[in-house]
């Protein structure tokens, strides 16, 4: 099943297994599309051309089978000789583009950095919280936006001091 990207985040699988993060950061960092999957027993990454093309002729670029216990890179069992791949399959189809060549932006470090300055700006964002409000015999809908749940309660118990209210929604905002 093709999932979105913050559920596959949300589920930590690029902490998890560390060349999905590099995969990500790769992508990222050249502009590439990618679709992501979670359907048991595989998780993966696939990635598309600049002309939305597929890489690789499995339903994914980058998998891990869970049966199996280990990750595959397009043909391959390891993270080199698939980017490798991943890597002709690109320049090539830039080639055909009638570029001379594509300079991929390929200093890991730098990307995979940048990946995690661009996850905690995300997780620093304020996020939308519904509430429901009982006060002086009316009913009221207030939106809250705040780091956390708990933070988000406060500002509501500082908002509508002695009234009633419960969470109806957190949202991620987007």
């Amino acid at each position: 099943m093709r999932v979105s990207r913050e559920l596959f985040e949300h589920k930590n699988y690029p902490k998890t297994f560390p060349e999905f993060k590099r995969l990500m950061a790769f992508c990222d960092g050249n502009n590439l599309r990618m679709a992501f999957y979670d359907e048991p027993p595989y998780i993966g990454i696939r990635v598309y051309t600049v002309n939305n093309d597929a890489v690789g002729s499995t339903a994914y670029t980058l998998y891990y089978d869970t049966m199996d216990k280990k990750v595959h890179f397009l043909r391959y069992d390891n993270w080199d000789e698939g980017f490798a791949e991943l890597l002709e399959i690109l320049t090539r189809e830039a080639e055909w583009n009638g570029e001379k060549t594509t300079p991929f932006n390929m200093d890991f470090e730098y990307l995979e950095t940048q990946y995690e300055k661009k996850m905690e700006e995300k997780r620093k964002q304020p996020r939308k919280f519904d509430f429901k409000v009982l006060y002086n015999g009316y009913m009221e809908n207030v939106a809250v936006f705040d780091e956390s749940k708990w933070l988000a309660i406060a500002q509501m118990r500082k908002l509508y001091p002695g009234a009633r209210f419960e969470l109806v929604s957190e949202n991620e905002n987007k």
